[in-house]
């Protein structure tokens, strides 16, 4: 058993790759994600309100086993092939859902990391995203990176205000958009060349038939001040994309597919912070299509085959970079103000 409570892949009679739940299949889910996706990563979660430390008899041999057989199922040498990637945990410092002890993770990353790559070497395993330098310090080391393919991190872009965080454009100069930076020295001096993941980035924005604003039940609550305008949303996510890719990240993903409905509960606990962070409505609005989406399409139609290349200009009237193919060849220019999206509109 990987912890009391959950389930090895394979092992338990009658259902497979199933979690224990006849109505979830993760073959099929995998299969079908595959034939849209392509690439389909994953992120193996455990948390401590699920699984408390004491229910790990053994946290490194639970984590291989765990890690061998979930790679030796759907990895690309000798199972379905349908996961490319797999993240060992998500954000494993969050107050309530982490572990206090680091050392308790370092166990489970080098585990399920040297279980994955001895089932499949093609596996691309990554780790969970850390709270900064001294976070991740006292969670990996040289033995882990023999075993990763990358590091892993979450950004966002906001600053701090009076009133709360606020959702801000990528080039602002106080955005924590930049805190990851150091990520890359980071890189360079202990694994170089180790590519770095952005597996979370994206803005809050109203659109698809939804604001912002509280449940009825809060109605006196301001909306909450991440969230922008559903065409600031579409024109961050685009520039956001090429400054992170100036920074040098391997890949963005962007959170989340689609808006989420906001109950009283959900509100009190969070405020609404990432409930409209989808590139579509929620369920409840129909799933309609933001302006975020069809701008990302059209970046992807167009650039996504390139590469960034150079700075021509970063400063306050503009910023412009180089793009091109694999051979150093420059393509394209791709400029923009770095500028609030609402005043781009007054600007026109």
């Amino acid at each position: 058993m990987v912890a009391r409570g959950s389930t090895d892949y394979g092992e338990n009679p009658g259902h497979s790759s199933k979690l224990n739940q006849d109505w979830l299949n993760w073959d099929i889910e995998y299969t079908t994600w595959k034939a849209v996706l392509k690439d389909v990563i994953t992120c193996i979660q455990f948390t401590s309100d699920m699984f408390p430390q004491r229910v790990w008899d053994s946290p490194y041999l639970a984590a291989y086993r765990y890690g061998f057989a979930f790679a030796n199922h759907f990895g690309r040498s000798s199972g379905t092939g349908d996961v490319s990637t797999l993240e060992v945990g998500n954000e494993p410092w969050m107050v309530q859902k982490g572990y206090e002890d680091p050392r308790f993770y370092s166990d489970i990353l080098l585990g399920m990391a040297r279980g994955a790559k001895e089932a499949d070497p093609l596996m691309r395993v990554l780790p969970a995203t850390f709270a900064g330098a001294s976070d991740t310090l006292s969670r990996i080391n040289q033995t882990h990176i023999k075993y990763l393919d990358g590091l892993n991190t979450h950004l966002y872009s906001y600053v701090q205000t009076t009133v709360g965080r606020k959702g801000v454009h990528p080039e602002h100069p106080m955005s924590s958009i930049h805190a990851a930076d150091w990520m890359f020295r980071f890189r360079d001096r202990n694994a170089p060349g180790l590519p770095i993941y952005l597996t979370e980035y994206g803005w809050d924005s109203a659109g698809g038939g939804e604001t912002c604003d509280p449940p009825a039940e809060r109605a006196t609550d301001p909306p909450f001040p991440e969230c922008v305008s559903e065409r600031s949303q579409a024109i961050y996510a685009v520039r956001g994309a090429l400054v992170l890719a100036r920074k040098g990240y391997a890949r963005l993903t962007w959170f989340f597919y689609g808006n989420s409905a906001i109950s009283l509960q959900d509100w009190d606990r969070t405020k609404g912070l990432f409930s409209r962070s989808g590139l579509v409505s929620s369920g409840s609005a129909g799933y309609q299509e933001k302006m975020a989406l069809r701008a990302l399409e059209i970046f992807v139609e167009t650039l996504g085959s390139k590469r960034f290349l150079g700075v021509v200009r970063e400063d306050s009237s503009a910023y412009v970079y180089e793009l091109g193919d694999a051979g150093g060849r420059v393509t394209h220019l791709a400029g923009s103000l770095p500028i609030d999206g609402e005043e781009e509109r007054e600007e026109e």
